[in-house]
Protein backbone atom coordinates (compact mmCIF):
# COMPACT_ATOMS: atom_id res chain seq x y z
CA UNK A 1 0.00 0.00 0.00
CA UNK A 2 1.10 3.48 -0.70
CA UNK A 3 -0.07 6.64 1.14
CA UNK A 4 0.89 9.68 -0.28
CA UNK A 5 2.06 12.30 2.13
CA UNK A 6 2.42 15.34 0.35
CA UNK A 7 4.38 16.68 -2.87
CA UNK A 8 6.64 19.69 -3.53
CA UNK A 9 7.22 21.78 -6.89
CA UNK A 10 10.73 23.17 -7.39
CA UNK A 11 11.72 25.59 -9.74
CA UNK A 12 12.64 24.85 -13.63
CA UNK A 13 15.98 23.58 -14.07
CA UNK A 14 18.07 23.93 -16.54
CA UNK A 15 20.68 21.11 -18.08
CA UNK A 16 23.06 22.16 -20.88
CA UNK A 17 25.59 19.42 -22.38
CA UNK A 18 28.48 20.11 -23.78
CA UNK A 19 30.45 17.77 -25.74
CA UNK A 20 34.16 19.09 -25.05
CA UNK A 21 35.65 21.31 -22.37
CA UNK A 22 38.03 22.48 -24.88
CA UNK A 23 38.18 26.27 -25.12
CA UNK A 24 38.14 28.37 -28.54
CA UNK A 25 40.98 31.34 -28.44
CA UNK A 26 39.71 33.78 -31.03
CA UNK A 27 39.48 37.62 -32.04
CA UNK A 28 43.73 37.80 -31.50
CA UNK A 29 45.12 41.24 -32.23
CA UNK A 30 48.50 43.20 -31.42
CA UNK A 31 48.56 46.69 -30.62
CA UNK A 32 50.07 49.27 -28.39
CA UNK A 33 52.61 46.79 -27.83
CA UNK A 34 50.20 44.25 -26.01
CA UNK A 35 48.58 40.97 -27.74
CA UNK A 36 44.67 40.22 -27.00
CA UNK A 37 42.25 37.18 -27.63
CA UNK A 38 39.67 36.25 -26.35
CA UNK A 39 38.66 32.70 -25.04
CA UNK A 40 34.98 30.85 -25.20
CA UNK A 41 34.45 27.85 -23.52
CA UNK A 42 32.02 26.05 -21.18
CA UNK A 43 30.35 29.20 -19.57
CA UNK A 44 31.65 29.80 -15.80
CA UNK A 45 34.00 27.06 -15.93
CA UNK A 46 37.32 27.84 -15.21
CA UNK A 47 40.46 27.77 -17.82
CA UNK A 48 44.05 28.92 -17.44
CA UNK A 49 45.92 30.59 -19.97
CA UNK A 50 49.81 29.03 -20.51
CA UNK A 51 52.17 30.69 -22.29
CA UNK A 52 55.62 29.31 -23.79
CA UNK A 53 58.87 30.73 -25.96
CA UNK A 54 59.46 26.93 -27.04
CA UNK A 55 56.31 24.79 -27.36
CA UNK A 56 58.06 22.64 -24.85
CA UNK A 57 58.03 24.69 -21.38
CA UNK A 58 54.65 26.14 -20.76
CA UNK A 59 53.71 28.43 -17.55
CA UNK A 60 50.78 29.17 -16.25
CA UNK A 61 49.95 33.03 -16.83
CA UNK A 62 46.52 33.64 -16.41
CA UNK A 63 43.14 32.03 -15.24
CA UNK A 64 39.66 33.07 -15.14
CA UNK A 65 36.13 31.62 -16.03
CA UNK A 66 34.82 31.98 -20.19
CA UNK A 67 34.00 33.83 -21.59
CA UNK A 68 36.90 36.11 -21.26
CA UNK A 69 39.20 38.41 -22.88
CA UNK A 70 43.03 37.93 -21.52
CA UNK A 71 45.25 40.55 -22.71
CA UNK A 72 49.38 40.03 -22.46
CA UNK A 73 51.37 43.35 -21.73
CA UNK A 74 54.55 41.45 -21.42
CA UNK A 75 54.48 40.06 -24.96
CA UNK A 76 56.94 42.75 -26.09
CA UNK A 77 59.78 40.66 -23.95
CA UNK A 78 59.31 38.23 -26.02
CA UNK A 79 60.50 37.60 -30.04
CA UNK A 80 58.34 34.55 -29.90
CA UNK A 81 55.62 33.68 -27.57
CA UNK A 82 52.38 30.47 -27.55
CA UNK A 83 49.71 30.43 -26.16
CA UNK A 84 47.51 27.44 -24.66
CA UNK A 85 44.00 26.87 -22.59
CA UNK A 86 43.88 24.09 -20.45
CA UNK A 87 41.13 23.30 -18.24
Amino acid sequence: MITKIGSATSATAVLTVYNSAAATLSASAYTNNQFKFSLTGVPGYSYIVQASTNLTSWASIYTNTSPFTFTDASATNYPHRFYKAVH
